[in-house]
């Protein structure tokens, strides 16, 4: 069967389809998801979820992210024949990782 899928690695596109129809029924019940979005309430929801997103990134989530980016750079810049060792060096690459 070439519709089957047993590792489930379509789920990109299935999301996509689903939005769409998603989309298309709320229309159809009379529903303009624009003046949804637009309302005042919606937009001060999501202006607390993203304050909230920046607050995570800033505070928990900053620091990991850049050591882990700069070891993998640290060991890509190895593997491509770079003359330092992948333990050496680390925090010659300071990466702008910020919202």
């Amino acid at each position: 069967m070439m519709f089957n899928n047993i590792k489930g690695d379509s789920g990109f596109i299935k999301m996509i389809i689903i939005i769409v129809i998603a989309l298309i029924v709320l229309g159809y019940f009379g529903f303009n998801i624009q003046n949804i979005i637009n309302s005042p309430t919606v937009q001060k929801n999501l202006n607390y979820a993203w304050s909230l997103v920046t607050y995570i990134w800033q505070n928990f989530l900053k620091t990991p992210a850049i050591f882990i980016w700069d070891k993998f750079v640290n060991v890509f810049d190895w593997i491509m024949g770079s003359n330092k060792t992948p333990d050496k060096d680390i925090s010659t690459t300071s990466t702008a990782l910020s919202l």
